[in-house]
Parts: C-alpha cells; structure tokens; sequence
C-alpha cells in the first residue's frame, strides 16, 4: 500500500499523530511514551505495549478509532496492491517474487497518479530486512525508470525521482499511517473467522478512509 501525499500534509499527519499518542501516554501516566508507534499488528492483535494497558480490547479500540480519525481528516490518497500467491504459484513453475511484483505494480500506478497531479514525488519505504534486498528494490525502480515496465501498457517510469528511500516505521508517522490502513484492509480482506462485532468495527473504520482510496486492485494472473 502506498499514501500519496504532499509534503505539508506529511507535516500534519505527524503533528496530529504526534498530538494523539502524546494524549494516550497522558492517560496511562507515560507507561506508553509520546514517542510510541502506531503500530497495525500490535494494536489490532493487543501485543507489545498494549498488553500493559489495564482497560484492554475497550481502550485499544478507542486508539485505533481516534488515529482512524487523524487519518480521515488529513489530506492524501490510497493505493493498494495485491498479489494472488496461490493463483501466482498455480500458474508458473518461477513464480517470482510476489513483494517485487506488488512493488513494480505500485510503482506504476503511483507515477501514473502522479502525472494525473502533474506533479514529481519520491517514494519512502519501510525498512526492510537486509541491504541485499534494499539495492534489489532500488535496482527494480531504477530499472523500470530507464527501460520501462513492459507489457501491453509499457511506460518508463519519469514522475518517481531519485531512488527508494527505506526508514524505520518507529520514525516516520508517514509508514505508520500507511501501515495501519493497510493492515486493516487485509484484515478485512483475509481474516474469515472474525466475530460480528469485529466485523462491525473493521468496517467503521475502513468508513472513515475508505474515499481516500483512489487504486486497489488484486493482481490474479
């Protein structure tokens, strides 16, 4: 998943993120400091931190509502790529990699948006797990840059500039927006045993961003 946002928007994500969980470390006397990541595993699953919190699923829901509100009220788009791993496997015998796939699909469609804003942008990447795999990402983008994406609908890559930028998630309010959002559209996606009043839930939120959605797609060759 991506968010495309202008630069002035990112600063008031992080102000308003910022704001919030400064709030919630108030309320439980600094056991959660200001500085703490909103985080989608954790909060949606209660792990780490949120396990200390005494008021358990009640108040980690209400966490999850008010951040789902910054997030309705701050300026930017959606786009959500996915990757069908069986169909993927079924169909080739080298299937490929599904991340790389799902990257270069949203690469594209984030210069294609861009071009309909006739504007520039860089992309800024969760971290990854290795170096080898950070140069292979950047590799990617740098080759569809100068040779294209190929396919029916080729295109070179002109309105993502530079390279790939990879930041922790515990610095960036930015990656933590985009990874609440697209932690709860796979849940909702893919999590068939949940209760109804989960399925409730899950889906007031989604409410709350759902027309920031511009791109989503499931690629199933």
């Amino acid at each position: 998943g991506a968010l495309l946002i202008k630069p002035e928007n990112v600063r008031l994500l992080e102000l308003t993120l910022d704001q919030l969980m400064a709030v919630i470390s108030f309320e439980h006397n600094s056991v959660i400091l200001p500085s703490e990541e909103f985080h989608g595993t954790d909060l949606f699953s209660r792990k780490g931190i949120w396990r200390k919190i005494a008021k358990g699923e009640r108040y980690v829901n209400s966490v999850l509502d008010r951040a789902f509100q910054v997030l309705s009220i701050v300026e930017f788009s959606i786009l959500l790529q996915g990757i069908d791993k069986k169909r993927l496997e079924d169909r080739y015998s080298l299937p490929g990699d599904p991340h790389r796939l799902a990257l270069k699909f949203l690469i594209e469609k984030i210069d294609r948006k861009l071009e309909d804003f006739d504007s520039f942008g860089i992309i800024i990447c969760d971290e990854t797990g290795s170096a080898l795999e950070k140069d292979a990402y950047r590799d990617l983008l740098r080759e569809l840059q100068v040779h294209g994406t190929g396919g029916p609908y080729a295109r070179k890559i002109v309105r993502v500039v530079d390279t790939l930028h990879f930041v922790s998630s515990k610095k960036s309010r930015g990656i933590q927006a985009i990874d609440l959002i697209t932690f709860l559209h796979r849940r909702i996606s893919v999590h068939t045993h949940a209760s109804d009043a989960e399925n409730q839930f899950t889906k007031m939120l989604w409410d709350k961003v759902r027309d920031k959605v511009v791109y989503q797609r499931t690629w199933a060759p």
